[in-house]
């Protein structure tokens, strides 16, 4: 049985390579620049390399630290030589082609065996690192009090142990940060205010909001996201989200002609109930014990007629005018469903009920209003109302069936008794 004696390792450890050696291989991996060769990166991967030479030998710790400090030393005297070549590598190899091709002194400890040990029992040790706080507290506080050193002394002595293991930028942030009394509380304060004074951007769809709430063109748009922009305050996503989120909402099967432009309801519905379940007051909502989810809405239509007429030529309808106008709409009311006590909940109510920002059209198309053309677009929505399907809807990974019902209270005395074929005058129904 191989015992690993201290004649193997040395034979492991003792394997003959070139500084040049090292130079290639850093010259393969990196670039190769004063900054770069003296990385803490740059380092672990120089000592993979010298380890792969050595045919993998395990080291103890012991002998490991020994490396690493030949590997610090050895970055910082090559990080200095390309200083002096003013980095250029042609200038280096020239000057410095006899040290390269000398052989990489690697440390006279020699690596000790790595006979196998019996198993330990008992619980496995942990290192500082991987300890609680408060074992943590107890270890540095046994080394505190058995040490000598002042409080300056461990100072100086911690700043130079991050500096050897390459923790520079915390080593400048001290530095700074104990140059007077008065400048920690500076720093603490500094970076106390930034969290209160942490920029919140829009999101794509409160930019969209934003955008047609304020009714901007898309230079308008640019022009504030720039401006903002050049103030550090990059708080506006770019125009491209916008029309990405606008897109969203646009419902399915929207077919347009010249004269008129109409959208499927169960299409419309579908997406309307999609986008009331992002509403964020919705979406905070626990809906695992509910059910019966349902959705009321009003519709209706009217009409307008004596708008100033333009010189527009159409292919397909010759008769059309655009002088008129008639609307079939939607406007949803209320999101109910029943708790877990089977009683009614509302989700979501529409407080501005008789405002245009919730109005859905179904329908609208260059002609009047009359008897007939009231009628008949009148049974077509009631017929597709007859068809209606559940709309289902994925709520945080849970389907959900949502139900609709629509009134058709969305009238004047005029719609109302051409409806109903009869000449009945003021008669207006309302739903608040």
């Amino acid at each position: 049985m191989d015992d690993y004696s201290e004649t193997s390792s040395e034979k492991d450890c003792g394997k003959v390579f070139l500084i040049r050696d090292i130079i290639e291989f850093i010259r393969k991996n990196h670039s190769f620049q004063c900054k770069s060769v003296i990385s803490v990166k740059c380092r672990k991967e120089i000592f993979d390399f010298i380890q792969q030479k050595c045919g993998g030998c395990k080291w103890d710790s012991n002998y490991i630290s020994l490396l690493n400090n030949e590997i610090v030393n050895f970055s910082l005297v090559l990080s200095r030589k390309l200083l002096k070549c003013n980095r250029k590598l042609d200038k280096f190899y020239t000057i410095h082609n006899a040290w390269l091709n000398t052989k990489f002194e690697m440390p006279h400890l020699k690596p000790k065996s790595l006979i196998p040990k019996a198993a330990n029992f008992g619980r496995t040790p942990k290192t500082f690192t991987e300890s609680s706080e408060r074992t943590k507290r107890r270890k540095m506080t046994n080394s505190i009090e058995s040490s000598n050193m002042t409080s300056p002394e461990i100072i100086y002595a911690s700043n130079r142990k991050m500096q050897q293991s390459g923790q520079r930028s915390v080593v400048r942030l001290f530095k700074n940060a104990t140059m007077s009394p008065n400048r920690i509380f500076k720093i603490k304060n500094s970076i106390k205010k930034s969290k209160l004074t942490e920029i919140i951007p829009f999101t794509a769809d409160e930019a969209l909001a934003f955008f047609v709430e304020n009714d901007l063109t898309k230079q308008q748009y640019i022009n504030i996201r720039l401006s903002a922009k050049n103030r550090n305050a990059n708080i506006y996503p770019p125009y491209s989200s916008i029309l990405k989120e606008k897109k969203l909402c646009y419902p399915d099967n929207c077919v347009i002609s010249e004269t008129r432009c109409e959208i499927n309801l169960q299409n419309l519905l579908d997406h309307t109930s999609l986008r009331i379940f992002k509403i964020p007051v919705v979406d905070t909502y626990d809906i695992n014990n509910m059910h019966s989810f349902e959705i009321f809405y009003k519709w209706g239509c009217d009409g307008s007629n004596g708008q100033s007429p333009y010189k527009q030529m159409y292919e397909n309808d010759v008769c059309s005018m655009d002088s008129d106008l008639f609307m079939f709409s939607i406007v949803p009311l209320e999101l109910r469903c029943l708790n877990e006590k089977n009683e009614t909940f509302v989700l979501w109510k529409n407080n501005r009920t008789s405002s245009t920002r919730y109005c859905r059209p179904i329908m609208f198309d260059f002609k009047k209003e009359t008897v007939a053309s009231t009628l008949l677009e009148v049974n077509i929505i009631e017929e597709q109302i007859k068809q209606f399907n559940f709309s289902t809807v994925l709520v945080h990974g849970i389907e959900i069936a949502v139900a609709h019902k629509l009134v058709f209270t969305m009238v004047d005395g005029k719609v109302y008794n051409n409806n109903n074929k009869q000449y009945v005058y003021r008669t207006l129904f309302f739903l608040n």
